[in-house]
Order: structure tokens, then sequence, then C-alpha cells
């Protein structure tokens, strides 16, 4: 399974867009996301994993990526450190975004194909306040803009 065998009960890390990766201030002029050594396609069955509660709600996240871009971000991530705070897998046609300490899932991303390209047809999240306390919608907006761009290998912008 990952490097935690007893994952603390609280999700541990923070969730602020200066601490999302690697518990450092978040400088966007020279942000990428960390190189891995090679492409692994992370799947449910990689990290310990929780199912997104029912106390979650719907956020409107309008993005469109290239299918290079969108299978960069399907393919995920698999925490290698603990310092990596989240464990991301695809399963069609949602991606899953677990926090990578208690494998709460925090997101849930919907993507339809149109025409060459992938859009968010429709994106959940976790509002129970026992696995994240979180419940500004315009926040986990701009935080998961910047993890699947960041994925995407785009250029991550704060908006």
């Amino acid at each position: 399974m990952g490097w935690a065998s007893r994952p603390p009960k609280q999700d541990a890390h923070p969730t602020t867009l200066d601490n999302l990766f690697l518990g450092v201030p978040l400088n966007l002029e020279s942000f990428s996301y960390p190189e891995t050594k090679t492409m692994q396609i992370a799947k449910r069955n990689d990290w310990k994993t929780e199912p997104m509660p029912s106390t979650s709600t719907n956020i409107t996240l309008e993005k469109v990526y290239s299918q290079e871009e969108f299978d960069r971000i399907a393919a995920g991530v698999i925490p290698e450190q603990m310092e990596d705070k989240w464990f991301i897998f695809y399963e069609a046609p949602w991606l899953y975004l677990h926090r990578s300490w208690t494998g709460f899932c925090i997101f849930k991303v919907h993507f339809e194909v149109i025409a060459e390209s992938v859009k968010i047809a429709e994106v959940q999240v976790n509002r129970d306040p026992e696995e994240y306390s979180n419940t500004d919608d315009e926040r986990d907006a701009s935080m998961l803009r910047i993890l699947l761009d960041s994925r995407s290998e785009r250029d991550v912008q704060r908006s």
C-alpha cells in the first residue's frame, strides 16, 4: 500500500493554496509539478482510499483540456514520500483526488469528450467536516484548477 501504515484520523495536510504540494509557499511564476521518473498510471488499489461521503456538494469549474493534457491528468499521482499530499487516479469518466495521508476523497471530477478535447462536466467536493474543513466553493475551485493545470503541464494561474 503506501508509506503510511496507519494514517491519522484527521487530514493532517493543510489545504491552503500556498501549501498544495511540498509544504512551502507556492511561487506561481516559477511553479511546475515535480517531475516523475517514469510515467506510472495510478490505479485505485495503489493507495488507501475512502469513498466520497454523502455530505458533498457540486461546484462549477469550466475547463477544457487537449487530449494530450488530459492524458497527463488521467495518469494520476501516486505519492512517493510523506510530503506528497495527493493520490489521484482516473476511472472513466471520473478523476478522484484523495488526500494521501488519510485517503479521504476531496474531489471527484467528471470529464466529457467534446470533439478533440476533454472538458469538466461536473465537480463534487467533500463537505464532511470530519474529513475536510473547507466550505468555500471558490477556494476549492481555485485549488482544483491549480492541481489539474499543474498535472496537465499548463502554466498555473491563480484565478
